[in-house]
Protein backbone atom coordinates (compact mmCIF):
# COMPACT_ATOMS: atom_id res chain seq x y z
CA UNK A 1 0.00 0.00 0.00
CA UNK A 2 1.14 3.13 -1.03
CA UNK A 3 1.25 6.04 2.24
CA UNK A 4 0.21 9.34 1.02
CA UNK A 5 1.71 12.21 2.97
CA UNK A 6 -0.64 15.10 4.12
CA UNK A 7 -0.76 18.10 2.36
CA UNK A 8 2.04 20.82 3.31
CA UNK A 9 0.39 24.21 4.69
CA UNK A 10 0.86 26.72 2.80
CA UNK A 11 3.69 29.40 4.16
CA UNK A 12 0.73 32.10 4.02
CA UNK A 13 -1.50 30.50 6.10
CA UNK A 14 0.69 29.51 9.20
CA UNK A 15 0.10 32.21 11.21
CA UNK A 16 -3.72 32.19 10.22
CA UNK A 17 -3.42 29.23 12.30
CA UNK A 18 -3.32 31.45 15.31
CA UNK A 19 -6.91 32.72 14.28
CA UNK A 20 -8.75 29.35 15.09
CA UNK A 21 -7.10 28.93 18.87
CA UNK A 22 -8.20 32.27 20.30
CA UNK A 23 -10.66 31.17 21.83
CA UNK A 24 -8.61 28.42 23.71
CA UNK A 25 -5.29 30.22 24.44
CA UNK A 26 -4.17 33.86 26.13
CA UNK A 27 -1.97 34.40 23.59
CA UNK A 28 -0.61 33.39 20.14
CA UNK A 29 3.13 32.00 20.32
CA UNK A 30 5.14 32.10 16.76
CA UNK A 31 8.70 30.16 16.79
CA UNK A 32 11.58 29.06 13.70
CA UNK A 33 11.49 25.44 13.59
CA UNK A 34 8.80 22.90 12.83
CA UNK A 35 8.68 20.12 15.09
CA UNK A 36 10.38 22.22 18.09
CA UNK A 37 6.48 23.22 19.02
CA UNK A 38 6.38 20.26 21.12
CA UNK A 39 8.51 20.70 23.57
CA UNK A 40 7.99 24.30 23.28
CA UNK A 41 4.30 23.63 24.25
CA UNK A 42 5.80 21.69 27.10
CA UNK A 43 8.26 24.38 28.42
CA UNK A 44 5.30 27.23 28.27
CA UNK A 45 2.82 25.34 30.00
CA UNK A 46 5.56 24.91 33.01
CA UNK A 47 6.91 28.31 32.45
CA UNK A 48 3.60 30.17 32.87
CA UNK A 49 2.01 27.63 36.07
CA UNK A 50 -1.35 27.46 34.47
CA UNK A 51 -1.94 31.49 35.32
CA UNK A 52 -2.06 31.95 30.96
CA UNK A 53 -3.75 29.42 28.52
CA UNK A 54 -1.01 28.58 26.03
CA UNK A 55 -2.54 25.05 23.70
CA UNK A 56 -0.79 25.46 20.84
CA UNK A 57 2.83 27.16 19.49
CA UNK A 58 2.74 28.17 15.75
CA UNK A 59 6.14 26.94 13.73
CA UNK A 60 7.32 29.42 10.50
CA UNK A 61 9.40 27.33 9.09
CA UNK A 62 12.76 29.93 9.66
CA UNK A 63 14.05 32.73 11.25
CA UNK A 64 13.44 35.15 8.49
CA UNK A 65 9.76 34.33 8.24
CA UNK A 66 9.13 34.77 11.94
CA UNK A 67 10.76 38.14 11.78
CA UNK A 68 8.85 38.69 8.47
CA UNK A 69 5.62 37.41 9.97
CA UNK A 70 6.24 39.77 13.14
CA UNK A 71 6.75 43.34 11.21
CA UNK A 72 3.53 42.65 9.28
CA UNK A 73 1.18 41.59 12.69
CA UNK A 74 -0.54 44.30 13.45
CA UNK A 75 -3.68 42.67 14.89
CA UNK A 76 -4.37 43.83 18.85
CA UNK A 77 -4.55 40.28 19.61
CA UNK A 78 -1.62 39.42 22.12
CA UNK A 79 1.39 37.44 20.03
CA UNK A 80 5.00 36.96 20.41
CA UNK A 81 7.02 35.91 17.68
CA UNK A 82 10.51 33.96 18.91
CA UNK A 83 13.44 33.30 17.01
CA UNK A 84 17.02 31.98 18.51
CA UNK A 85 20.09 33.69 19.02
CA UNK A 86 22.26 31.62 16.21
CA UNK A 87 25.53 32.92 15.49
CA UNK A 88 24.24 36.36 15.10
CA UNK A 89 23.68 36.33 19.13
CA UNK A 90 27.08 35.00 19.78
CA UNK A 91 29.27 37.18 17.75
CA UNK A 92 27.74 40.18 19.66
CA UNK A 93 24.97 41.66 16.90
CA UNK A 94 22.72 43.73 18.94
CA UNK A 95 18.92 42.22 19.03
CA UNK A 96 16.45 43.28 16.32
CA UNK A 97 14.39 45.70 17.86
CA UNK A 98 10.42 45.11 16.76
CA UNK A 99 7.87 44.88 18.92
CA UNK A 100 6.38 41.68 20.10
CA UNK A 101 9.81 39.98 18.63
CA UNK A 102 11.62 38.10 21.22
CA UNK A 103 15.25 37.00 20.96
CA UNK A 104 16.47 34.33 22.88
CA UNK A 105 19.57 35.12 24.94
CA UNK A 106 21.47 31.77 24.07
CA UNK A 107 22.13 30.50 20.83
CA UNK A 108 18.88 28.45 20.62
CA UNK A 109 15.95 27.09 22.31
CA UNK A 110 17.57 24.00 23.11
CA UNK A 111 20.13 24.98 25.26
CA UNK A 112 17.96 25.39 27.88
CA UNK A 113 17.44 22.27 27.83
CA UNK A 114 20.98 21.31 28.98
CA UNK A 115 19.94 20.80 32.77
CA UNK A 116 21.91 17.62 35.18
CA UNK A 117 19.26 17.56 36.69
CA UNK A 118 17.08 17.01 33.81
CA UNK A 119 19.79 14.80 32.41
CA UNK A 120 19.67 12.52 35.41
CA UNK A 121 15.85 12.58 35.49
CA UNK A 122 15.39 11.06 32.04
CA UNK A 123 18.01 8.41 32.42
CA UNK A 124 16.47 7.27 35.77
CA UNK A 125 13.18 6.64 33.74
CA UNK A 126 14.61 5.14 30.81
CA UNK A 127 16.66 2.75 33.10
CA UNK A 128 14.29 1.57 35.44
CA UNK A 129 17.06 -0.01 37.70
CA UNK A 130 19.92 2.58 38.36
CA UNK A 131 19.29 5.05 41.44
CA UNK A 132 19.52 8.84 39.93
CA UNK A 133 22.58 9.11 42.60
CA UNK A 134 24.33 6.12 40.63
CA UNK A 135 23.47 8.12 37.21
CA UNK A 136 25.06 11.37 38.64
CA UNK A 137 27.94 9.96 40.03
CA UNK A 138 28.35 7.72 36.05
CA UNK A 139 27.33 10.70 34.35
CA UNK A 140 29.85 13.18 35.54
CA UNK A 141 28.04 15.82 33.76
CA UNK A 142 30.37 18.64 35.88
CA UNK A 143 33.59 17.17 34.65
CA UNK A 144 32.02 16.23 30.86
CA UNK A 145 31.48 20.43 30.70
CA UNK A 146 35.05 21.43 31.63
CA UNK A 147 36.63 18.79 29.13
CA UNK A 148 34.58 20.15 26.30
CA UNK A 149 33.77 23.83 26.88
CA UNK A 150 37.62 25.31 25.96
CA UNK A 151 36.99 23.97 22.30
CA UNK A 152 33.72 24.60 21.65
CA UNK A 153 34.19 27.50 22.37
CA UNK A 154 36.91 27.99 20.66
CA UNK A 155 35.09 26.59 17.82
CA UNK A 156 31.86 28.81 17.94
CA UNK A 157 34.45 31.85 18.60
CA UNK A 158 35.49 31.08 15.07
CA UNK A 159 31.56 30.10 13.56
CA UNK A 160 30.74 33.26 14.94
CA UNK A 161 33.24 35.42 13.63
CA UNK A 162 33.04 33.57 9.96
CA UNK A 163 29.47 34.11 10.41
CA UNK A 164 30.03 37.93 10.56
CA UNK A 165 33.10 38.27 7.78
CA UNK A 166 32.57 35.03 5.44
CA UNK A 167 28.71 34.47 5.83
CA UNK A 168 28.70 31.80 3.20
CA UNK A 169 31.19 29.29 4.76
CA UNK A 170 29.29 26.47 6.15
CA UNK A 171 29.65 26.58 10.36
CA UNK A 172 27.18 24.97 12.67
CA UNK A 173 25.64 22.73 10.28
CA UNK A 174 29.07 20.22 10.16
CA UNK A 175 27.10 18.82 13.05
CA UNK A 176 28.68 17.22 16.46
CA UNK A 177 29.63 14.24 14.56
CA UNK A 178 32.15 16.76 12.88
CA UNK A 179 34.16 16.67 16.02
CA UNK A 180 33.41 12.79 17.44
CA UNK A 181 35.52 9.65 16.91
CA UNK A 182 33.64 6.37 17.77
CA UNK A 183 36.02 4.12 19.15
CA UNK A 184 34.82 0.93 17.71
CA UNK A 185 31.61 -0.59 15.39
CA UNK A 186 28.39 0.25 17.13
CA UNK A 187 30.15 1.63 20.02
CA UNK A 188 28.85 5.50 21.29
CA UNK A 189 31.05 8.20 19.59
CA UNK A 190 33.09 10.01 21.65
CA UNK A 191 34.00 14.06 21.26
CA UNK A 192 37.63 14.57 19.93
CA UNK A 193 39.39 17.24 20.73
CA UNK A 194 41.33 17.08 18.16
CA UNK A 195 39.22 16.94 15.62
CA UNK A 196 37.39 20.08 16.88
CA UNK A 197 40.50 22.22 16.87
CA UNK A 198 41.23 20.93 13.10
CA UNK A 199 37.76 21.79 12.09
CA UNK A 200 38.00 25.45 14.05
CA UNK A 201 41.72 26.05 12.22
CA UNK A 202 40.13 24.97 8.97
CA UNK A 203 37.39 27.93 9.49
CA UNK A 204 39.81 30.07 10.59
CA UNK A 205 42.58 29.95 7.34
CA UNK A 206 38.87 30.15 5.23
CA UNK A 207 38.21 33.73 6.82
CA UNK A 208 41.86 34.84 6.70
CA UNK A 209 41.84 34.10 3.27
CA UNK A 210 38.62 36.00 2.21
CA UNK A 211 39.54 39.32 4.75
CA UNK A 212 42.86 39.29 5.64
CA UNK A 213 44.38 38.79 8.98
CA UNK A 214 44.12 41.94 10.55
CA UNK A 215 40.52 42.49 10.35
CA UNK A 216 40.09 38.61 11.35
CA UNK A 217 41.87 39.23 14.44
CA UNK A 218 40.34 42.32 15.52
CA UNK A 219 37.06 40.38 15.05
CA UNK A 220 38.11 37.01 16.67
CA UNK A 221 39.24 39.18 19.68
CA UNK A 222 35.98 40.81 20.04
CA UNK A 223 33.75 37.51 19.78
CA UNK A 224 36.05 35.40 21.77
CA UNK A 225 36.23 38.06 24.80
CA UNK A 226 32.24 38.26 24.58
CA UNK A 227 31.68 34.45 24.34
CA UNK A 228 34.08 33.39 27.04
CA UNK A 229 33.03 36.01 29.94
CA UNK A 230 29.30 34.96 29.64
CA UNK A 231 27.89 33.59 32.85
CA UNK A 232 27.91 30.39 30.89
CA UNK A 233 29.78 30.03 27.67
CA UNK A 234 28.43 27.06 26.40
CA UNK A 235 24.95 29.05 25.48
CA UNK A 236 26.79 30.59 22.43
CA UNK A 237 27.22 27.14 21.37
CA UNK A 238 24.41 25.44 19.73
CA UNK A 239 22.05 23.08 22.36
CA UNK A 240 20.23 21.66 19.05
CA UNK A 241 23.42 20.52 17.02
CA UNK A 242 25.87 20.06 19.43
CA UNK A 243 25.08 20.09 23.41
CA UNK A 244 22.12 17.83 22.71
CA UNK A 245 23.98 15.10 21.15
CA UNK A 246 26.86 15.42 23.36
CA UNK A 247 24.14 14.95 26.33
CA UNK A 248 22.87 11.97 24.21
CA UNK A 249 25.79 10.23 24.06
CA UNK A 250 26.67 10.38 27.87
CA UNK A 251 23.43 8.80 28.91
CA UNK A 252 23.80 5.70 26.20
CA UNK A 253 26.95 5.49 27.96
CA UNK A 254 25.14 4.31 31.18
CA UNK A 255 21.84 3.53 30.29
CA UNK A 256 21.20 0.91 27.70
CA UNK A 257 18.50 2.44 25.40
CA UNK A 258 17.43 2.84 22.31
CA UNK A 259 15.73 6.83 23.40
CA UNK A 260 15.67 8.89 20.41
CA UNK A 261 16.10 12.43 19.86
CA UNK A 262 12.54 13.92 19.72
CA UNK A 263 11.94 11.91 22.89
CA UNK A 264 15.21 13.00 24.69
CA UNK A 265 14.06 16.43 23.86
CA UNK A 266 10.75 17.01 25.25
CA UNK A 267 11.44 14.68 28.21
CA UNK A 268 14.37 17.33 28.89
CA UNK A 269 11.95 20.02 28.78
CA UNK A 270 9.67 18.11 31.28
CA UNK A 271 12.20 18.42 33.67
CA UNK A 272 15.11 21.30 32.64
CA UNK A 273 15.61 24.17 35.46
CA UNK A 274 13.56 27.23 34.30
CA UNK A 275 16.06 29.94 35.83
CA UNK A 276 17.27 30.86 32.43
CA UNK A 277 13.65 31.37 30.83
CA UNK A 278 12.41 34.24 33.11
CA UNK A 279 12.86 37.00 30.53
CA UNK A 280 10.91 34.88 27.79
CA UNK A 281 8.35 34.58 30.92
CA UNK A 282 8.03 38.25 31.43
CA UNK A 283 7.79 38.69 27.42
CA UNK A 284 4.67 36.68 27.80
CA UNK A 285 2.91 37.94 30.80
CA UNK A 286 3.44 41.94 29.76
CA UNK A 287 2.43 40.67 25.96
CA UNK A 288 -0.78 39.15 27.58
CA UNK A 289 -1.54 41.56 30.38
CA UNK A 290 -0.58 45.06 27.85
CA UNK A 291 -3.79 43.30 26.03
CA UNK A 292 -5.96 42.95 28.79
CA UNK A 293 -5.08 46.37 29.95
CA UNK A 294 -6.25 48.06 26.49
CA UNK A 295 -9.30 45.70 26.24
CA UNK A 296 -10.11 47.49 29.62
CA UNK A 297 -9.04 50.50 28.37
CA UNK A 298 -11.54 50.08 25.41
CA UNK A 299 -14.23 49.21 26.77
CA UNK A 300 -13.77 51.93 29.79
CA UNK A 301 -14.12 54.42 26.92
CA UNK A 302 -16.71 53.05 25.03
CA UNK A 303 -19.09 53.31 27.90
CA UNK A 304 -18.33 56.65 28.71
CA UNK A 305 -19.06 57.75 25.54
CA UNK A 306 -22.23 55.93 25.52
CA UNK A 307 -25.64 57.81 25.74
CA UNK A 308 -27.33 57.80 29.18
CA UNK A 309 -30.65 55.44 29.32
CA UNK A 310 -33.69 56.92 29.10
CA UNK A 311 -35.67 56.97 32.29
Amino acid sequence: MIQESLPELPQRSLTSQGVLYRPLQDIEVYVEDEGSEVFYEEILYRLIDRKHRIVKVFPLRGRENVVSECQNYNDNRPALFIIDGDLTWAAGVPDLSIDRLFTHQCYCIENYLICENAAIEVAFENSGTISRDKIKSKLKWQNIKSQVESYLIDLFSEFAVAHVLHPTLKTTSHGFESVCTQPKKKAVPQFDSNKSKSLAISIKNDVISKVGLTVYQETRTSVYNRISTLPDPLDAVSGKDFLIPLMMFCIKQIVNSNLTRDSFVLRLAKHCALEKLENLKQALIQEITKYQYDTQQAATAVSADAPPLAP
